[in-house]
């Protein structure tokens, strides 16, 4: 699932354990768990930055030590030097399946680097001067998520036949609160769950978007016009004091350059920010397999929670994942989450898809 991806702070020297679990009962609300991947002896994961599934396999990308790592069924590659060559990787941020191919989006070299399943290096292709946070390869098209460094604005570019268009812009929200505290560095960060502009990909090729105000979500196609809309979002859940905890653990960063240097803001953030009662209707958003979209209602502080729309704005089912979870990819029959265990050791987990939602 490729998605603005939310801020998650980085686990220094992460394995991945695998373990084949018994899938437990299933239901609208609680997924099942088909199996963990990895295994500690021979396959290491630092910095999980995103996933993608297919029918027969699950590819992991990692960041800094930038890699591509294939999971089919029974088997680990891995695969991705670090450097600055045509094949080579040095700050990957999104990836997808593309027909039988791995796709890598790489931020800071504006490119888009294609490999086989077997690791074998197929071509790269330069983006230009575009910071691109996220990519979907449509047809005979490529949208982008792109930003502006150091400012609100967001867009929805589209490449075809070698030319990019901006399709859709927006700007994020402006409400910030400036964290001060003596012998730490000032830090200003966004308020906690303000609503944000969302937006993803049908399975289709249309875009589905929701801006802040919204009661449904607009559908448009890769040339920016508004097709027709899917009415309904669903209600806004409120926030317990767990996703409040997570908003502290993961708002205000560990570390900056080796050293604890925002650990005074801590206390500050406490009492300085303010909660919402209620989280926006849209936390972020998904394609699903058959033409609907996901909606993520919560955080996983309390557990992500996620709500299927079809087209005509039905609900057709939710999930809730266990606390600690977060929802990386959904595919056609699995869905991947990442979770972090006591030990600072990064899980891949693959659930099932439910019946109602295939």
């Amino acid at each position: 699932m490729s998605s603005q991806r939310r801020f998650r702070l980085a686990v220094p020297c992460a394995a991945v354990l695998l373990v084949m679990l018994p899938a437990f009962a299933s239901g609208q609300d609680a997924p099942a768990l088909l199996e963990r991947r990895g295994d500690a002896a021979t396959e290491l994961l630092f910095g999980v930055k995103d996933a993608a599934v297919r029918l027969d396999a699950v590819a992991v990308l990692t960041e800094p030590a930038p890699a591509v790592h294939l999971f089919p069924a029974g088997q680990y590659e891995a695969w991705g030097d670090e450097g600055r060559g045509p094949a080579e990787l040095s700050s990957p941020v999104d990836l997808d399946w593309v027909g039988a191919d791995v796709m890598v989006l790489d931020i800071n070299q504006h490119k888009l680097v294609t490999y086989g399943s077997d690791g074998a290096f197929k071509g790269s292709r330069s983006l230009g001067d575009a910071w691109a946070k996220r990519f979907y390869v449509v047809g005979g098209d490529t949208l982008l998520g792109t930003f502006v460094p150091m400012t609100r604005e967001r867009a929805i570019q589209r490449i075809r036949h070698g030319e990019r268009t901006t399709v859709v812009s927006y700007e994020t929200s402006d409400r910030t609160v400036r964290l001060e505290a003596f012998g730490a560095p000032s830090l200003t960060v966004p308020l906690p769950f303000t609503p944000q502009p969302h937006w993803t990909v049908t399975s289709d090729g249309l875009i589905a978007l929701w801006s802040p105000g919204r009661d449904g979500l607009d559908l448009l196609d890769r040339d920016g016009r508004t097709l027709t809309t899917i009415e309904g979002v669903g209600d806004a859940l409120e926030v317990r004091p767990e996703d409040r905890e997570h908003w502290f653990r993961h708002a205000i960063p560990s570390e900056f350059m080796g050293r604890p240097v925002f650990d005074p803001l801590r206390p500050v953030a406490r009492e300085a920010v303010e909660f919402p009662e209620h989280f926006p209707p849209v936390l972020e958003l998904a394609g699903d397999t058959r033409g609907g979209v996901w909606i993520r209602k919560s955080t996983q502080g309390s557990g992500e929670l996620w709500v299927l729309l079809s087209r005509d704005g039905e609900e057709q089912g939710s999930l809730r994942f266990p606390a600690g979870r977060q929802v990386l990819a959904f595919g056609e029959d699995r869905i991947v989450a990442l979770t972090v265990d006591d030990l600072e050791i990064e899980i891949i987990e693959v659930y099932a898809v439910p019946r109602w939602a295939r």
